[in-house]
């Protein structure tokens, strides 16, 4: 991808770590972002964020019948000013 840009190079770069995406799925979704408005890049990059920012991921294995592989719990996060 030597004469792709930089930042599209990028961007194919980190969705192929994805899990079950590959190099020729990345480049799908770079591409289909590049040809996407601008605020919907933007509210896909902020909810990928907000995502980050407010969710906390638990592992949890429990001795029950059916094993519940994770927990996801909103947490409001409280930043001091």
């Amino acid at each position: 991808m030597s004469d792709i840009a930089p930042p599209v190079a990028a961007l194919v770069e980190e969705f192929s770590k994805l899990p079950g995406v590959g190099v020729k799925t990345a480049q799908r979704l770079t591409f289909f972002i590049l040809r996407s408005p601008a605020d919907q890049a933007r509210r896909l990059a902020e909810a990928i964020m907000r995502v980050k920012e407010s969710i906390i991921y638990f592992r949890a294995v429990l001795t029950l019948p059916r094993l519940i592989p994770a927990l996801f719990v909103a947490i409001p996060i409280v930043t001091r000013s």
